[in-house]
């Protein structure tokens, strides 16, 4: 195993075509109970194996997300926010929040142009799940990252997130994507 970062709140090392993460048996219980029930949805890298302060999940091999929106046409890049803030939308119906939505810089890689998130450990359910929204409010900071390539109109996405925001109705998603 190779050492490959240390977060916050654990270490993470690559072995072979997987990641393992180690942290206190808390934190890589709750990643593991997400990554268990957020892989049934399509989200999250694929869960290998785990242990009491370990976890083993397929390791991703992608960009960054603006490293991928820098280099990529706004074709490409609308189709892979749009994917993203489907994800988005999945975890909110299921009531969760993962609570990096506003600033992911570091937790969604594209991957084959496909975005592929990760780090759930501090995820949990809530009534008013906000990733949807955090997501938008992160794509609007991002203006100076698309060059022109993908101008978001910014008082009409601040619009449909309120609307979004009042009710997470499939409708007012729709709204939002189709801003991109």
């Amino acid at each position: 195993m190779k050492f490959l970062a240390k977060g916050k709140r654990g270490k993470v090392y690559v072995d072979g075509n997987y990641v393992v993460k180690k942290a206190d048996e808390t934190r890589i219980k709750n990643e593991v109970f997400w990554l268990k029930n957020l892989n049934k949805q399509g989200i999250g890298p694929k869960l290998v194996d785990y242990g009491k302060d370990w976890f083993r999940a397929e390791f991703v091999k992608g960009v960054l997300l603006e490293d991928y929106i820098k280099k990529t046409g706004s074709k490409e890049i609308a189709k892979v926010l749009k994917a993203c803030l489907k994800q988005c939308r999945i975890m909110d119906t299921l009531k969760v929040n993962k609570k990096e939505m506003h600033h992911p810089v570091k937790h969604i890689f594209v991957v084959k142009d496909k975005p592929v998130f990760i780090d759930f450990e501090r995820c949990k359910i809530t009534e008013h799940p906000k990733n949807v929204t955090q997501f938008c409010q992160y794509l609007l900071k991002l203006a100076g990252v698309f060059n022109g390539k993908m101008p978001v109109d910014k008082e009409a996405m601040i619009k449909v997130m309120k609307d979004y925001k009042r009710e997470q109705s499939d409708g007012n998603f729709k709204k939002i994507l189709s801003l991109l």
